[in-house]
Order: structure tokens, then sequence, then C-alpha cells
């Protein structure tokens, strides 16, 4: 009983020192830093990964906003949720995008908790934190002893990480719900993983670095990194040597892979301030046992910086100031000069894996239209089957893992006006809508797409284009043209693109025989039918031009505008000669034939 009274106390001991902690103990600040490198991430995938990824050429980012329990930068933040109410949790909608920036926030509250979680050292066990709190009369008890690691992939209490980002989208996906709070949550818990990534760009918190109270100083690095440094170096290239940050696909690793080569590469490169080797000793400043890298000679007579190489730049690593000629013992630490050569390099590593994490998360889908057919009986109503394939990745292995029960569309896309009419496909009584079926109404020339809007990921099949009939042309006599007999077809349109004249006329002896009307204007339209198909087979007919031709009559000359724009001036499927003449420009004496 004794002994558990006694446990009681050193652990209120040490929650009172753990609610001292200060922000600095943190990696990169949630209030505007880790918030601003997601958002670089979210850009850096969109603009470029995505470009570069087959499936994901004609996906999105920017569908619809979804709903989930969001603790965002306006909430406030809280110090631990072992006193009073240290959990704050609304439903909000918000894009994907912006779910994926206040992860950002979110990850690091309440800021207590989350100060001890959030260490990986890659090169030792425990990997978790233990600098400073083991040393605490009681700290074991308060110690989570889970490294950033396993609280971002393993079976952590951790309601925002990887492995419940997966939990969460299947089930966003399987509900006949779009609204519901499952698809926010996962995009905020891909946000918080891509938090936990950054951090490991934080030399501290790679190296088993507490830099909590009770020292007179901060670790200078993350202390003092702020927005705009994130802004000023977001464009720098990222190190090569991290090995690749794609761990999308299987035989490329997987995004676990990545955080601890990202940890390792960044704890056998950089200094903490706390980490360096103490001179003549193998212990560092934090009393920890000294790390074999990077490797520091320290010379007791020197003063200034201690230089060394990443990627093959040189770059400071510690400066020897002049205090130690005073105690007769080096003095080296890490200074802003120091931190600055460090977030060039670090910062867009930080950038790069993290967007390395949104792109081993999503889904790749392969959406098609799979057939179209006319309803019978039913004019201009089409029967439309198409499917939604899962692409095996590390993240989503099995093709029929993902059950989809929201987010189906078809879109229809008129072929003359290019509106769009889009009809939601409602899943009935719960039913998968991984293959869908539907009717819809669309007309020769229209084209139709089956699009997906997962949560503000937004895949598309391919525009399937209705066909237009084919017409069988009037079989031409072989005579010779003044004397045979001809078909000649035209197509008036007006100013509108709709038809106001559509005949056919024997030409018969130089005549329209229909008509009367001279042979000159029989040679206009059959030269006209000729240069235009001519142009139309050979490619050169392109939409939006224009061409002045002269029609003679009378005893003056009318200007008409032809173009393609609804339609070519050569109609290829019955070898029609297309008109459009604009309603201000119809001459007088036009042969009543073509009013």
């Amino acid at each position: 009983m004794e002994n558990n009274r006694a446990i009681k106390v050193m652990a209120a001991l040490v929650l009172i020192f753990v609610l001292l902690i200060p922000a600095n103990a943190l990696a990169y600040n949630n209030v505007g830093v880790h918030p601003r490198i997601n958002e670089y991430a979210f850009d850096q995938f969109e603009s470029t990964w995505m470009k570069n990824d087959q499936y994901l050429k004609q996906a999105s980012l920017d569908g619809r906003s979804v709903y989930g329990e969001a603790w965002d930068p306006s909430d406030g933040t809280t110090w631990t949720d072992k006193v009073g109410n240290g959990i704050i949790s609304v439903k909000r909608s918000k894009s994907m995008e912006q779910w994926v920036i206040d992860g950002g926030f979110s990850a690091d509250e309440p800021e207590a908790d989350m100060a001890m979680v959030h260490f990986y050292d890659p090169v030792r066990s425990p990997h978790y934190l233990t600098d400073q709190l083991n040393d605490i009369p009681g700290g074991k008890y308060v110690n989570p002893q889970i490294s950033a690691y396993e609280w971002a992939f393993g079976n952590s209490p951790y309601k925002y990480n990887f492995l419940m980002a997966r939990k969460y989208y299947r089930d966003a996906l399987s509900s006949t719900d779009p609204d519901n709070i499952n698809y926010g949550n996962a995009w905020r818990a891909v946000g918080e993983t891509m938090h936990l990534m950054s951090d490991m760009t934080v030399p501290a918190h790679v190296r088993n670095d507490g830099h909590v109270p009770f020292r007179d100083y901060v670790d200078p690095y993350e202390y003092f990194t702020t927005v705009s440094h994130i802004d000023k170096y977001r464009s720098s290239v990222a190190s090569s040597s991290v090995g690749p940050y794609k761990r999308t696909y299987p035989g490329q690793g997987d995004i676990q892979s990545l955080m601890h080569d990202v940890a390792y590469w960044t704890n056998t490169n950089f200094f903490s301030r706390d980490t360096i080797p103490l001179y003549g000793k193998t212990i560092t400043a934090n009393d920890e046992p000294a790390y074999p890298s990077p490797k520091l000679t320290i010379s007791p007579t020197f003063t200034g910086y201690y230089n060394g190489t990443v990627d093959g730049k040189t770059v400071p690593m510690a400066r020897q100031s002049l205090k130690g000629w005073i105690w007769k013992t080096p003095a080296v630490t890490v200074d802003q000069t120091i931190c600055d050569a460090q977030r060039e390099i670090l910062i867009p590593v930080a950038i790069k894996s993290s967007a390395a994490v949104l792109d081993a998360f999503l889904p790749r889908f392969e959406v098609k239209i799979d057939e179209v057919t006319p309803e019978p009986e039913k004019a201009n109503m089409r029967k439309v089957e198409g499917s939604i394939k899962l692409i095996p990745t590390s993240v989503w292995p099995k093709q029929d893992e993902l059950v989809i029960r929201n987010g189906a569309y078809l879109t229809v896309t008129n072929k003359t006006t290019g509106k769009s009419s889009t009809v939601p496909i409602v899943s009935k009584g719960g039913q998968a809508l991984n293959n869908i079926e539907m009717t819809v109404e669309a007309y020769p020339g229209d084209s139709i797409q089956l699009l997906y809007d997962l949560g503000g990921y937004v895949v598309y099949s391919n525009p399937y284009r209705l066909p237009v009939p084919s017409v069988t042309p009037t079989p031409v006599p072989t005579e010779e043209p003044d004397t045979g007999s001809r078909i000649v077809h035209v197509r008036v349109y007006d100013s509108e693109g709709k038809i106001f004249s559509e005949e056919t006329y024997l030409y018969e002896d130089g005549l329209f025989v229909k008509h009367g009307l001279e042979a000159m204007y029989m040679w206009y339209y059959d030269e006209l039918a000729t240069q235009a198909k001519k142009e139309w087979d050979h490619g050169t007919l392109i939409q939006g031009t224009e061409k002045i031709l002269e029609w003679e009559g009378a005893s003056n000359i009318y200007p008409y505008r032809i173009e393609n724009n609804p339609k070519p001036r050569f109609n290829p499927d019955d070898n029609s000669v297309i008109l459009r003449l604009g309603s201000d420009e119809m001459p007088k004496n036009l042969p009543s034939w073509l009013k």
C-alpha cells in the first residue's frame, strides 16, 4: 500500500513536470510551421507527383468538401488530456487539402502528451525518448515509451495514425452516406502522419535529445525555425541520399521504411545542441553515449566552425567558442549560422517525405465505361455500364478490399453546347457501386464520363463519345459533270448554329432542276465540297477557323462566313456542304431556296 502511495505521489510530481513542458519540446511548431510544410507537400504532390503517375494523371484532389472531427488552430491549444477537458473535437466540413494542412497542427495536441511521442532514434534501442525523463523520479510512470515510428504505424492508442487513416477511409467508402465523418478523419490522419514524418528531419527528435525544462536553453533548430524559413527553402532540392521517396507500388518499399530512412539520414548527418560529443569523453552534453556519426574531432585550441559534408556539400556542423579558454574545456555548440545551413538541407526533405506519405496513402483506381447501349423504345436513352478497379499498392494490396457505396456520378456533355450535366449514382439497399449500371439521356456525338468523388479525391474514366450515325451517300454518276446528273446536299445554319435550311437538289445538264438555278451555283457548291473534303482528309480543317468566300450574283459580291464550329464545313458522314451564315450578313437577293 505504501509503495502504491509513493508511486502515485511521484506520478503526480511528474505530471506537474509534464504540464510545464514548453512548446519547444515539440519539433517544428504546430501553429505555423507544420501546417505550412503540409501545405507545400500537398502542393508538390498535386503539381508534380500526380502528373508522373499513370493512375493519377486524370485524377484531381479538389472534389467536394467532407465532414470529419476537427481540432483546428482557431480552436486553441491545450497541454494535456490528463487535466480537465484536454481534447477538442468539432464536427466540420473542409476540403481534402485543408484537412491535410490542419493535420499538421492537430498532431501536436495536446502538446504535453504529444511532446513525448514524436521522437524516434533509428540507431539505438529503445527507439523512444528516454533523455531526461528516465532521470526524473517517477518519470517512467508517465513516459508512454512509444516512438514516433510506433505512434504512426504501430498498434498505438493514437486515433489519427496511419493505420487509423486506412480504417477511416475504408469505412468512408463503404458507407452509403457521402457526408459521413470518416472521410475528414482519414485526411486528418494522413496530415498528422505527414507531421510525424517531417519531425524526422529535426536532429533532436532522432538523437534522443529531450530538451525539456530545467535547462537554461532550448534546442535552437526547432525553436527558432519559422514559417519564413519554410517559405525560403521550400524550392531547394531534397537530398537524394535518403533513397527513393516514392514508396507506393510493390517493389518500391513502404512508407514505414521511408520514415526510418529519413530519421537515419538526419541522425547520421547533423548534431542537435545536446548531442555534440564532449571533449575527451564518450558521452554527449545530455549525458548520453555519443553517436558514431557525424564524427567530430575537437581541438582545445580551435575557435570557429567545424565543417562536415552532406551530399557532397560542405556545411558547418558545430561552433567552438571562446568560453572554452575561460573554463579550460572546449565549448562546442550549434548556433543560428549552423541552424540555417541545416534548414536549407532539412526543410526540402521534410516537404518531399511528407508528400510521399500522401502518395503512398492514396489508393490507385482504374475507372472505365464498359458499355453503352440504346434503350429499346426510349429515344435517346442510353444504358451505361461501368466499373472502378483498385490497383494494388503497398498500402492497399488487395483488389477487392475497398467496397464503394457513395461518390459515383455520370456526366453527360452536349456535343453542340459543351455544357455538362451530372447525375449521382445512388446505392440502393447498400449495393456496392464498384460496378454500376444506369440509364441517362444522351444524343449522338455527346460524351459520357463516369467519375467517383471519394472524399475530395476524384477519379475519372476516359470520356465515351456516342457515335454519330453514318449516312450512306447517294452514288454520284460517273458522266461528265456538265452533262450528267448528280445529287447535291446543302445544309445552311443560322448565326445560332441552328439549321434553317436542309435540302437535297438534283443537278442535271448544268442546272438545278428543282429551282432552275444557273450552273454557276452548282460549280460553287461542287468546288466548295471538293476543297472542304480535301482539307478534312489532310487534317487542316481546324476548329474555330473561318474563311471568306464570294458569292457572285447579279452585280454584287456578297461575303459569307463558313465555319466548322459547331460543325465542319464538310460533313464526312454524308459528303454534304455545310454553310453557316451570320444573320447580319444575309444578302437581300439571296436565292429563295437558301432562305
